[in-house]
């Protein structure tokens, strides 16, 4: 009989609220690359376009658990970190690291049986995972390839693996502009997730924009990431629907952002929060650069 408490365990490893943007995204720019290729909204389309968005949640599943892996020694000197399946003893560094690499194979597996593009820059993705959390290289410690670790791959790789589900991503001028308003956007706010780690970092020399620049210019940072996608559309042309989505969804989230900010700048108290907002953004990001794609 299977065991609740473990399940339940392994899949705490996912950080769930991370992988709502995977799977947005991974659909999205599927479908994109479906209509690309001619198969429209046909069932096919539906369908591997399902399986990309459950690909790329899975390849940031690997991510986290690789992240966790790493990060043990630290999340176990964070006071609620240190509640994690790894630092608690609830899921051994063996038990996470055979799920990762186990996920590893089947994702690379499916994506390489649809399509050899998609494989490929998913190989890169994961592989930036492992370098990103796990010695020797460990970008996660390095300053500046640490948030160039993460912008790189969760942003512009990946909307790039989605679409190449279907089509070649490298022919497509809207969609490389997009992937790198992505990537910095990813770049740039990815540090709010750094605001509660500042101590336990700091203990263990982990170099990031909170840990050299401060709180105050790691929050600026932060903020002019969310700034940054609004703008794209005065510089790429869209339909009046993808703006209007667009810069709702931008200003929805960012006067969330800015309530945070008002009350407390450095984020320090509210960076769970923000975190989640990061990652709600992205997600809505995705329909709305998308969706006029789909529709005219």
């Amino acid at each position: 009989m299977v065991d609740k408490k473990v399940v339940g365990s392994f899949l705490s490893l996912a950080r769930p609220a991370t992988l709502v943007a995977p799977v947005v995204g991974g659909f999205m720019f599927a479908m994109w690359g479906a209509r690309v290729s001619g198969y429209g909204f046909s069932v096919y389309a539906i369908v591997i376009s399902v399986v990309a968005g459950f690909i790329m949640a899975c390849a940031n599943y690997v991510g986290n658990v690789l992240n966790q892996v790493g990060d043990k020694e630290i999340d176990a000197a964070h006071p609620v970190k240190r509640f994690r399946p790894i630092p608690s003893g609830r899921v051994t560094v063996e038990q996470a690291m055979s799920l990762a690499w186990v996920m590893t194979v089947a994702i690379l597996a499916i994506a390489f049986s649809v399509s050899t593009v998609a494989g490929w820059i998913l190989s890169l993705i994961l592989g930036f995972a492992y370098l990103y959390s796990l010695p020797p290289v460990r970008l996660r410690s390095r300053f500046i390839l640490s948030n160039l670790a993460i912008g790189f791959p969760r942003g512009a790789l990946g909307v790039l693996a989605a679409y190449g589900f279907f089509a070649n991503p490298f022919a497509n001028q809207r969609l490389l502009f997009i992937a790198g308003v992505f990537a910095v956007y990813v770049f740039l706010c990815n540090t709010l997730k750094d605001f509660g780690d500042e101590e336990a970092d700091r203990m263990y020399g982990v170099r990031n924009f909170v840990t050299v620049l401060g709180r105050h210019w790691a929050a600026v940072i932060s903020y002019t990431g969310f700034l940054l996608p609004p703008f794209a559309v005065f510089v790429m042309p869209f339909s009046l629907t993808g703006v209007a989505i667009l810069i709702t969804v931008s200003s929805v989230a960012y006067s969330l952002l800015l309530f945070i900010a008002f009350r407390d700048f450095e984020l320090r108290q509210y960076s769970g929060v923000a975190w989640l907002l990061f990652y709600g953004y992205y997600a809505g990001l995705m329909v709305a650069f998308v969706l006029p794609e789909l529709v005219y």
